[in-house]
This record gives structure tokens, sequence and C-alpha cells, in this order.
């Protein structure tokens, strides 16, 4: 493919959503939330206004059954893919992020990820290079919840192709 963030939105999308798949087969509340919870931070950088709708759904409310739950949930997890996240809502997930480890942190090493993340907002680095130290971070401090979010690896890392990532593609907003 000819621009990296186009793959990474497909690939995204695609492990996301077969994700769902298994949730439906399941049909259980539970299943659901453990969902919604291991894909906080991905659906954020997509659309924080979705995910507070997919939030609602799963805290059902009108004690609607399962099967119109799923129904209702995978209708606006469809529309959560409809486009891209923005460089922006990537870099607003990765200091949610940074800020579960910024007490234990030194100011080095704070200034790095926050270089790696400028480097990325230029088209400079890959998205893949920051996610890397907040999971070095999250082995290194045993956060099991943040181990558990799919915005840090939404799909298998054999799949990255860093030889594509350049400048010029990680900059523009094609889907604009």
């Amino acid at each position: 493919m000819l621009n990296p963030r186009l793959k990474e939105h497909f690939l995204v999308k695609l492990y996301t959503l077969a994700s769902f798949r298994e949730v439906k087969q399941k049909k259980s509340i539970q299943a659901l939330i453990r969902f919604q919870s291991e894909n906080k931070y991905l659906l954020t950088a997509y659309s924080q206004k979705q995910l507070s709708i997919l939030g609602k759904i799963v805290a059902n409310h009108e004690k609607k059954p399962i099967e119109s739950i799923l129904s209702l949930y995978e209708a606006n997890l469809y529309e959560v893919f409809s486009r891209p996240p923005s460089v922006g809502s990537n870099i607003n997930v990765l200091l949610k992020i940074l800020g579960y480890f910024s007490s234990e942190l030194t100011p080095e090493e704070k200034a790095f990820f926050l270089k790696t993340t400028d480097q990325y907002r230029k088209g400079k680095l890959p998205l893949s290079a920051c996610k890397s130290i907040l999971r070095s971070w999250i082995i290194r401090f045993k956060n099991d919840y943040l181990s558990t979010q799919t915005f840090l690896e939404p799909y298998p890392d054999e799949l990255v192709d860093l030889d594509s990532y350049s400048a010029e593609f990680m900059a523009k907003e094609y889907w604009k």
C-alpha cells in the first residue's frame, strides 16, 4: 500500500472488527464490557464522541436484550472507523497514557518521549515509535490495565513495515 497511514487505518479496523465478531459470538455483556475497556484509548483516538456513545450503549440503562445491544454497538463501531484518526488525536492519546507514568519518569525520559511525539507530529517518525516507548514503560512499571490497551498494539507487529514510512506520507491527511 502506498500510504502507510491508510494501511494502518485499514489494519486497525480489520483487527478491531474481527475482535468484535468474537464478542458477538459470545453474546455476553461481560465480553462487551471487556472489549470496550481494552479498546478505550483506540476508540478515543478515533472519536471521543463515539467512545461516549459506545459507553452508554454498554451501560444499557434501558435493560435491552444483549442482541439489541450488540447490534447497536456494532453500528456505532462501524461509524467510529468511518475515517482514520488525526495525528492530533493520536498525540492526545499518547499524552493521556504518558500521564500514567509521569511521576515515575526522569525529566530526560519525559523530554525524550515528548521529542519523539513531536517528530511523529512532524511526520518524521511513525506512530509506532511513540507506542514502543509507552509499551516499554508499561512493562517496566507493570501496568496491567495499559498492557491490554489495543491502541498500543492494534494488530500484530509483524505487519508493521517501517521502510514505507516517510515524512511525505506521514504528514499528509489524504482522507480529508
